[in-house]
């Protein structure tokens, strides 16, 4: 519906935990924010650098005039999903 009312392709990026600057641990600590999650043994988290996200969105709409590469997820004709994580899930005690 959303796609209709715009009149073109819907891009819906999915987004795991974004890490980078003013977004770590310390800043987080810094005003407050910060929190720890205690996650059952074997729960693993994927990332993504905020720089890393600004470089995917970038790259849709240098592409979003042409065809959609097959490799990315469709719901519809009118929506593409696109999941934007690394490819190392690892538990928050790892990496943070």
């Amino acid at each position: 519906a959303w796609a209709k009312l715009c009149g073109s392709r819907l891009w819906i990026f999915r987004l795991p935990g974004i890490y980078g600057p003013g977004r770590g641990p310390l800043q987080k600590a810094r005003t407050g924010e910060a929190r720890r999650i205690v996650a059952p043994h074997g729960h693993v988290f994927s990332r993504v650098h905020v720089d890393d996200i600004t470089g995917s969105v970038v790259q849709a709409m240098e592409v979003a005039g042409e065809a959609v590469p097959s490799i990315l997820q469709r719901k519809s004709d009118s929506a593409i999903i696109l999941n934007v994580v690394d490819n190392e899930p690892a538990p928050g005690h790892e990496v943070s």
